[in-house]
């Protein structure tokens, strides 16, 4: 069962986008691991931890004489501050997921003439051209007029 249960090596790139995720992933599995097969002592963990890491991992954490020591090497290794400069980037290029906006999906804008019916404004004013207390329907605002003309190409082009 142990072999069902066990993480794998910790073999990641400390320098790579998801490192710090993926770290956090494997620790809670390593230390979920740790308590299954029940060892509590500090030194069978620290064992138990130098023989689930790479070289490249070990190499970070072989001066390390407790458990403890060891995992607090691990996180602030893994625990990178965050490049403003690339954060910026990535929100500066995220584009929207094709699709309604949730809010506006079937209801129109809070204030909006269409859901206004009893000629009140949004802050609880009446409309100039509704006395108080009138319940007919708000007459819609029209649309605006293009003032502009379509101008289409020519069918062909002359030389």
């Amino acid at each position: 069962m142990e072999r069902l249960i066990r993480p794998e090596k910790l073999d990641i790139d400390p320098r790579s986008a998801t490192a710090f995720k993926a770290f956090n992933f494997w620790l809670l599995n390593f230390e979920n691991f740790l308590r299954l097969i029940e060892v509590e002592e500090d030194n069978l963990r620290l064992t138990a931890l130098l023989s689930m890491v790479s070289l490249r991992v070990y190499e970070n954490i072989q001066d390390a004489t407790t458990y403890t020591a060891a995992i607090k090497v691990l996180k602030e290794m893994y625990n990178q501050p965050v490049n403003r400069v690339h954060a910026r980037l990535v929100l500066a290029s995220r584009k929207q997921q094709p699709g309604p906006v949730p809010q506006q999906k079937d209801q129109p804008h809070p204030g909006h003439p269409a859901d206004n019916t009893t000629g009140e404004l949004s802050d609880g004013a009446v409309a100039p051209d509704k006395p108080a207390g009138d319940t007919t329907p708000a007459t819609p605002i029209p649309a605006p007029r293009r003032s502009h003309r379509m101008v289409r190409p020519p069918d062909r082009y002359s030389p």
